[in-house]
């Protein structure tokens, strides 16, 4: 696997346990944390509008659980 790829798996994975938001019940894990510090900077942070209605949003995504078994494409019609 190319390095790159593994440096953005790492990423993710510190993202993933140490950010926490409202839909997030699992608790940050406290080791990866000071990593997580480091790269929350990288995270945007701003307003998004929907119906005209103002709310606060983020440049990343959480997966909840990116493990998960989802169906393919063929098995829902796509």
């Amino acid at each position: 696997m190319a390095y790159g790829v593994q440096a953005a798996d790492l990423c993710v994975y510190c993202l993933n346990w140490g950010w926490r938001l409202r839909d997030i019940t699992e608790p940050a894990r406290e080791e990866i944390r000071p990593i997580f510090r480091l790269m929350e900077k990288s995270i945007c942070q701003g307003e998004g509008y929907r119906d005209g209605k103002v709310f606060k949003t983020s440049g990343t995504v959480i997966v909840p659980d990116p493990y998960e078994g989802r169906p393919r494409a063929d098995e829902v019609g796509a």
